[in-house]
């Protein structure tokens, strides 16, 4: 049972997380291809663009009743296409604006989860050290029971701690485990699939 138990903890092991600097470049290419897909909707074309400079072609009569053709052009058409110039240039500028601003609060949001995720690893690098020796300290209570040299209330408040200690490194893996996959789906580094595929081998 005991070797049992401490070969599960050793499986239960989180992984590490991929390099610091993937993870920012990850989130640096989210947001690239957030703005390509947003500007895409103010994207314009420029064929055809000159067609609206084009003078107006009308007909008029003279005083004796001949038909004259005519040529007109307002320079309203070429205010109206530089203000609607200017509105497309602000409103492209506004979105890179703000996933460059999104970007860069998420990779710093990133960067403290990251060292929420160290302090919790080495914390639980700790618990395991001294894990080890507990369980040979419950390997020598264990011997001394079949010997009957301990009590077998003794031995089983003995047992008790030492499962709660077991189940104590369990739950301080599957937080790190919890944060390792929430890192990596707010670097949108892995698919929901791959997620879940991961709880499902743990």
């Amino acid at each position: 049972m005991l070797k049992t138990l401490i070969l599960s903890l050793t499986i239960l092991t989180t992984d590490t997380l991929p390099p610091t600097n993937q993870l920012l470049t990850q989130i640096d290419s989210f947001y690239q291809v957030k703005t390509n897909t947003e500007l895409l909707e103010y994207q314009t074309s420029q064929k055809g663009e000159w067609l609206k400079y084009l003078p107006t072609v009308g007909l008029q009569y003279t005083l004796d009743g001949k038909p004259r053709p005519t040529l007109s052009f307002s320079s309203s058409i070429i205010y109206k296409a530089n203000k609607d110039k200017q509105s497309l240039h602000a409103k492209r500028f506004a979105i890179i604006e703000k996933n460059q601003r999104e970007a860069s609060i998420t990779k710093l949001q990133l960067l403290e989860k990251i060292l929420e995720y160290q302090l919790l690893q080495r914390a639980l690098l700790d618990k395991e050290e001294i894990f080890q020796i507990d369980s040979l300290l419950f390997r020598l209570d264990q011997k001394r029971y079949e010997n009957l040299e301990m009590a077998p209330s003794e031995f089983l408040q003995a047992k008790k701690r030492y499962l709660l200690q077991a189940k104590a490194i369990r739950d301080h893996q599957a937080r790190l485990l919890m944060l390792r996959t929430k890192i990596l789906q707010f670097a949108h580094y892995q698919s929901k699939a791959s997620v879940q595929m991961e709880y499902e081998n743990w």
